[in-house]
């Protein structure tokens, strides 16, 4: 059955009601159940004068993903079901994660409990010695790795010249930029270009719009130019628009103080700050009582910086008659265009019971447009984007009226995610440092200079403490 008989975009829009989650959770068929779950006993069969051959017994795969709660009544139909139908004797079985998922797997794999597959959207698994390599597998399997594109692949599942995991959907931070068109029109500009080449959409350009497009009554911001620009997609993204980073290529040293990476942010407090054209942390829920993106689609902001899961409410509004399409990001002043997209994908966990079951359903997944749209997310092969945007999008017309093209081109500008993202400090650096420090960097208490001069010291002792491990 096709997928589009399965799911219709109205029913996948639909969305079912929140699930609460405690504790360790298993489901299977969207049936949940408190971890360790009591075996059941077979039952002994009577048996014939002649006895059938005997079945081989089901292997169960325990896979340990995430899904919320629109996605849970999707997920059985779109994924489990069609995987179990083409892998006879494979059963599949949720672990749903709560919490830091590297601590849930952690807990995991220290109880004796690992799953057999881990859905890889932190690439630092791989540094902490989590995940089995699989060259071995893919070149006896023959995968073609074409499809995918390469540098997103060796950001997220490469490490030390190893392949940890295949791709089963596209994320992000800010894999494309949804801009409201009527706010663009009402001050007479035009709307950022769909190519993503264009000289023309430079960072001068994009800092003088975001300003034109806020607004203010009584001091008080009423409209920004872009929303959602939060401290942890800034310490992790941000540099990549600048061609900088917070760590040296030795993956070790850090380098906070860089004049580029100095220069990145100072480029970008000027607009939190003087030219307040994005809003602060917590100030949206201040002003409007509400997040981002419900702002963004109340037509608070000309522009989102979102992850995918963010675009299921913008394709929700746009379907309402909202004026949202897709613009490029900015490209700072890389020399190429930048689209924060990254690759999500799945892995063997080392422990695994049914690591060779587990490789079955990992491929499967990669041929597959089945997990991305039961989470309404993006595509990871640029070969299954006309199927993928039929499914979510619908007919062509529709596609052209959100300028979907751009989303399309955005694959092949993904960027890998910084290295301090890819560190396993990568928790430590975000607790302990960027968040309170971004806070004070936001209110103006500290200079962009001051604050990233001040970091280096304890971030780099917070790498080498992990390095060390």
């Amino acid at each position: 059955m096709e997928i589009r008989e399965q799911l219709t975009r109205r029913g996948l829009l639909a969305g079912v009601g929140a699930v609460s989650l405690g504790g360790i959770m298993f489901a299977a068929c969207g049936q949940a159940a408190t971890m360790p779950a009591e075996e059941m006993a077979e039952e002994e069969m009577p048996k014939a004068e002649e006895e059938e051959p005997a079945m081989a017994e089901a292997v169960e795969v325990a896979w340990l993903t995430h899904h919320n709660s629109r996605q849970l009544d999707n997920v059985d139909t779109l994924v489990k079901e069609p995987f179990e139908a083409e892998n006879a004797g494979i059963t599949l079985k949720w672990i749903i994660w709560t919490g830091d998922r590297r601590e849930f797997l952690q807990t995991l794999v220290a109880g004796g409990q690992a799953p057999d597959v881990s859905w890889l959207t932190d690439p630092a698994l791989t540094a902490l010695g989590a995940v089995e390599a699989i060259d071995d597998r893919v070149a006896k399997d023959q995968i073609d790795l074409s499809p995918f594109p390469e540098a997103a692949m060796d950001a997220w599942f490469r490490r030390d010249g190893k392949l940890f995991a295949l791709p089963n959907q596209s994320g992000g931070d800010w894999p494309v930029a949804p801009t409201n068109k009527r706010m663009y029109e009402e001050i007479g500009l035009n709307l950022p270009p769909t190519d993503w080449t264009d000289p023309d959409w430079d960072f001068d350009r994009f800092t003088s719009e975001m300003k034109l497009l806020t607004k203010e009554e009584g001091g008080q911001p009423t409209q920004f130019g872009l929303l959602g620009a939060s401290p942890v997609y800034l310490f992790i993204d941000w540099p990549n628009l600048f061609d900088t980073e917070w760590i040296a290529d030795d993956n070790r040293t850090v380098v906070s103080d860089d004049p580029a990476l100095v220069d990145a942010y100072e480029q970008f407090f000027t607009m939190a700050i003087q030219d307040r054209s994005v809003d602060k942390p917590g100030q949206v829920n201040d002003l409007f009582g509400t997040n981002v993106r419900t702002a963004f689609v109340e037509e608070r902001g000309a522009m989102l910086r979102s992850a995918p899961g963010g675009f299921f409410m913008v394709l929700e509004a746009i379907q309402r008659g909202a004026p949202f399409v897709f613009s490029p990001i900015v490209r700072g002043t890389s020399a190429q265009p930048v689209s924060h997209l990254n690759l999500d994908g799945n892995g063997i966990i080392i422990g695994a019971k049914q690591p060779d079951a587990g490789w079955e359903l990992i491929k499967w997944g990669s041929r597959t447009i089945n997990w991305a749209i039961s989470r309404g997310t993006g595509f990871h092969r640029v070969d299954f984007f006309d199927e993928w945007a039929e499914n979510i999008y619908g007919d062509k017309a529709f596609q052209s009226e959100v300028r979907l093209e751009v989303y399309r081109d955005a694959l092949q500008y993904a960027v890998p995610a910084g290295r301090a993202f890819r560190s396993a400090s990568y928790n430590q650096v975000r607790d302990q440092l960027v968040r309170p420090i971004f806070a004070d960097l936001f209110e103006g208490k500290v200079t962009v200079q001051e604050a990233l001069r001040g970091m280096k010291q304890p971030m780099q002792a917070l790498v080498d403490e992990a390095l060390s491990q």
